[in-house]
């Protein structure tokens, strides 16, 4: 079975919830423990440094074969509406917070909505 960890990063205000974003879904497979493995994706893809890394459960529904690891990262300080963050690749994105509501439609994001 693969094991995919997805960090799950929400705005400290905490109300309504919003999880930072850039283009998509943040989750990658991987061979490490799913806790520092969210950490060090956060940084890579949007520049967020995690202050701690806590999981907030599994699930093997969301793709066939695949273990889905879901931690919430809490972001050091100081948090920024958005930012720009070059990628290890070279890629410059743009993170944002949007409402979790409204962060689209991904089996996953449905397991944080109702799991949140």
């Amino acid at each position: 079975m693969i094991t995919v960890t997805c960090p799950v990063a929400l705005h400290p205000d905490g109300a309504p919830l919003r999880i930072a974003r850039a283009d998509a879904l943040l989750f990658a497979e991987t061979t490490q423990p799913p806790a520092p493995a969210a950490a060090h994706l956060l940084f890579d893809a949007l520049g967020l440094e995690t202050r701690s890394a806590l999981p907030l459960g599994t699930s093997t529904d969301i793709t066939k074969g695949a273990e889905w690891h879901f931690i919430l990262c809490r972001i050091k300080p100081p948090v920024r509406e958005t930012w720009r963050h070059l990628t290890p690749d070279g890629t410059l994105v743009t993170g944002r917070w949007i409402p979790l509501s409204d962060a689209g439609n991904h089996p996953a994001l449905d397991w944080i909505r109702a799991t949140l």
